[in-house]
Formats: C-alpha cells, sequence, structure tokens
C-alpha cells in the first residue's frame, strides 16, 4: 500500500508540474482569445466593395443622344453656303463638320463607355465597315485611271473593269456593315448597362472562423 501511495503521489506532482502556470491579467487587460488583434480584425463585418449601378437610359441617351446632335451638326454644315475667302465663315463651317464628324463617330460607343462595354462587338463592325469603306475606294480610285470602269464610254481593261467593281462592293458592303453597326451599338446601349449591373460584385469575408471572399450577385 504505501508503494501505491508513492506513486500516485508522483504522478499528481508530475501533471501539476506539467499544467501552466496561469498568472492573473494585468487591470484593464482581456487575455481572452477573443481580445487578440487578428480575432478583433476577423470580427468586424465584412467590407464591400462600392459599385454604382448604370442607368440604362443614360445609356442610352448618350449614344443616341451625341450621335443625333453629331448629325444635326453635318446637316447644318451641309446647309451652310460654300466655303468663301472669308476665314470666319470657313473656320465656323469647318467646325461645324468636325463637331459633327468626331460626334457621330464617337457617339454609338459613348453608352458602352459608360457601360464598361467599350470594345463592344459592334463598335468592332463598325471599324471593319469603316476599313472596307477605304480600301474600296483606293482600289476604285487605282484601277479607275479617272474614269468609271464598267460604265458605257469607258476605255478599261477587263481587270481594271474587275478591279473597279470589287472596290465599290467594298464600299457597299462597309458602308451597310458601318450602319448596321451604328444602329445596333446604340440600341444595345441599356442592355450593356442591364449587364454591368448583373456582375457579380466581391467583397471580403472576414470572421472569427474563418477568412475569404463572399461572392453575391442576381442571375
Amino acid at each position: 500500500m504505501k508503494r501505491i501511495a508513492v506513486l500516485v503521489s508522483w504522478l499528481a506532482s508530475t501533471v501539476a508540474i506539467a499544467q501552466p502556470v496561469l498568472k492573473p491579467s494585468p487591470a484593464g487587460h482581456d487575455d481572452s482569445p477573443a481580445s487578440s488583434p487578428l480575432a478583433s480584425a476577423f470580427a468586424r463585418p465584412p467590407l464591400a466593395i462600392a459599385r454604382k449601378e448604370k442607368n440604362p437610359m443614360i445609356a442610352l441617351a448618350l449614344s443616341a443622344g451625341t450621335t443625333v446632335i453629331g448629325g444635326g451638326l453635318l446637316i447644318t454644315a451641309a446647309a451652310l453656303e460654300e466655303p468663301q475667302s472669308d476665314f470666319k465663315k470657313n473656320s465656323a463651317l469647318l467646325g461645324l463638320m468636325g463637331g459633327g464628324i468626331v460626334a457621330v463617330l464617337v457617339g454609338p460607343t459613348l453608352g458602352h463607355v459608360y457601360a464598361g462595354d467599350a470594345w463592344n462587338r459592334w463598335l468592332r463592325l463598325r471599324l471593319l465597315g469603316a476599313g472596307g469603306v477605304v480600301a474600296g475606294g483606293l482600289i476604285a480610285g487605282a484601277s479607275a485611271n479617272g474614269d468609271a470602269c464598267g460604265f458605257p464610254g469607258t476605255s478599261c481593261s477587263s481587270a481594271q473593269t474587275a478591279a473597279f467593281g470589287l472596290g465599290i462592293l467594298l464600299v457597299a458592303g462597309g458602308a451597310i456593315s458601318y450602319i448596321v453597326g451604328m444602329g445596333a451599338e446604340i440600341g444595345s446601349a441599356p442592355r450593356a448597362a442591364d449587364r454591368y449591373n448583373r456582375q457579380l460584385s466581391i467583397a471580403p469575408l472576414a470572421t472569427t472562423q474563418a477568412l475569404g471572399l463572399a461572392l453575391a450577385g442576381t442571375f
């Protein structure tokens, strides 16, 4: 029995030595896990990335309104008298023409820029159409040599006539592509704003258990 009592006393002293000594915390200091800086940071509410929704009507107004204004400037310039020696009149005419051309070229894309979709497929179609018009005009002009090949009374070889016809087709196809792309780009500006509003918003999520990302969206 003495041996058993000695053994029990030795085990009890060993366990007591292995346990950490808990010291009283200083006044006003909390050593609980929840009070650590890392836990405090995790316990903060999630920080959401603020994203302002885009108004589809504003996108449409930017695309359609700017294009219409540009068309009005071009019509006004065409209705004015022919350029004369008066510098002021020529400057006003060139200003109307330049402003109208820029507004018509850039206007359809402004709504998509507002909606975060500047490089859209309809802009690419317009650029392709403009390239076709330029290329067709160059081919037709180079092959004609001052004559409208393919029309009666012109002295053009068969190769020149074929090249002239190809140039005219490129001009026509490019013009059609540009007009279709312009109308579609204006009409799709509100949908681009809607797509922007449906995109996922990513917010950091911090809790006392885990750190990660919260995904939220409407589909």
